[in-house]
C-alpha cells in the first residue's frame, strides 16, 4: 500500500488586468515536473472585494466517481487484510446480514489451496456493498466494526469526514 502525502501551498495571484475567466498554468516540481493548468473563475467580486467571496475547487480536488468507487474499494480491502480472526470474520458477516452458510462459504476461500488469504472476506465485503445503498454504506460499516469491537479500526478509516484515510 503507497502512502499518499497531501501537501497544501497557499500563493496569491494576483489576476486584476484579465478577464472574468483566465487560464493559468502552475509548474511543480517534485521528483519530475508536473505541469497542472487550471481555469479560474471568480464570484463575488466586487470594486471593494479583494479576496474570492466562494471557494472554487480546482479540478483536479473534486473526487469523480470512479475515485469515490476506488476509494471505497481500497478500504474494503484494508478491512478484509485487519479482519482475519475466524470469530471476527464470522460477527462481520452477521452483521453486516450475512447467513451463517454464506459466512461459511466466504471463510472457506479465505482458506483456498492450503494459503490463508483475505479474498473470502474482501469478496463478503464487496458483496455486502452491492447490496447497500451508496449513501448508507460507511455508517453501516462503521456500526459493524464497532458492534465486532474494532473501534480504532472503525475510527481510523471511517471517522474522517466521510473519506477513508489507508493507514
Amino acid at each position: 500500500m503507497r502512502s499518499q502525502t497531501k501537501v497544501t501551498k497557499y500563493f496569491d495571484l494576483d489576476l486584476t488586468e484579465e478577464r472574468k475567466e483566465t487560464l493559468v498554468t502552475l509548474k511543480v516540481i517534485q521528483n519530475s515536473t508536473q505541469t497542472i493548468k487550471f481555469n479560474t473563475r471568480f464570484q463575488g467580486i466586487d470594486k471593494e472585494t479583494t479576496e474570492q467571496d466562494a471557494f472554487s475547487p480546482a479540478i483536479d480536488e473534486i473526487p469523480t466517481e470512479e475515485s469515490r468507487e476506488q476509494g471505497f474499494d481500497d478500504l474494503l480491502k484494508t478491512i478484509a487484510k485487519r479482519i482475519h480472526k475466524v470469530d471476527d470474520i464470522d460477527s462481520l458477516g452477521g452483521e453486516l446480514g450475512f447467513e451463517s452458510p454464506e459466512i461459511q462459504r466466504y471463510m472457506q476461500i479465505n482458506e483456498k489451496y492450503h494459503n490463508v488469504t483475505c479474498m473470502g472476506t474482501l469478496s463478503m465485503l464487496r458483496d455486502w456493498r452491492n447490496r447497500t445503498k451508496r449513501s448508507e454504506e460507511r455508517e453501516q460499516l462503521k456500526k459493524a466494526l464497532i458492534a465486532i469491537n474494532h473501534l480504532r479500526l472503525a475510527d481510523d478509516l471511517l471517522n474522517d469526514g466521510g473519506h477513508g484515510k489507508l493507514v
